[in-house]
């Protein structure tokens, strides 16, 4: 009977001091998660900050790439999205490019447009570099030759396919224009 009695006594000791151990346990546990919680939170903040950041600097540097290479370049800038219009310089002077309509045109897009020309001049035989960006419009722009005159101070509306440029994933073109035919008014 004293050996029952002191088998009891080591099972109810062993399971209280098990059940302490695994409470002891789990209290711990329990603050190194809450404390894992707490650095996940700090981190994921930081890691938002981090991406702002990183967003705001590829912003400002994107921008400052476009106007660097503005600065050294002569080429309009025109978005198939917002419908502005750019500005290409020209031996002749700057002429004015605005956007009507892109469509998707065999394996290509073809692009509506309008070319201002603000001066008192005809325009003959422009040609045109197109490109999708920068890079391209210096080392493989394609090549649009424009056989309608740019009539004198007016906007004047011109149609080219582009090959290869794919409307949906495309949306701005650089253009540089070149010019070396005036066709002056006649005031006969």
């Amino acid at each position: 009977m004293k050996s029952l009695a002191l088998t009891t006594c080591l099972f109810v000791l062993v399971f209280v001091l098990s059940g302490c151990t695994s409470q002891m346990e789990v209290a711990s546990l329990t603050k190194e998660i809450e404390a894992l919680k707490d650095e996940n939170a700090e981190l994921a903040n930081r890691l938002s900050d981090t991406e702002e950041s990183l967003s705001n600097l590829t912003v400002e540097f994107y921008s400052k790439q476009i106007e660097d290479k503005f600065i050294d370049y002569d080429a309009a800038y025109v978005s198939f999205i917002d419908n502005g219009y750019g500005v290409a310089k020209t031996e002749i002077g700057q002429l004015l490019f605005a956007v009507d309509n892109v469509v998707p045109y065999i394996g290509g897009c073809r692009i509506k447009m309008r070319i201002g020309n603000p001066y008192n001049v005809d325009l003959v035989g422009i040609e045109l570099n197109v490109a999708s960006n920068l890079d391209d419009l210096e080392k493989n722009p394609y090549l649009v030759t424009l056989t309608n005159e740019i009539k004198a101070g007016s906007w004047n509306s011109v149609e080219f396919n582009i090959p290869k440029m794919n409307p949906e994933e495309v949306h701005e073109i650089y253009i540089e224009a070149n010019t070396d035919v005036l066709k002056l008014m006649s005031f006969e």
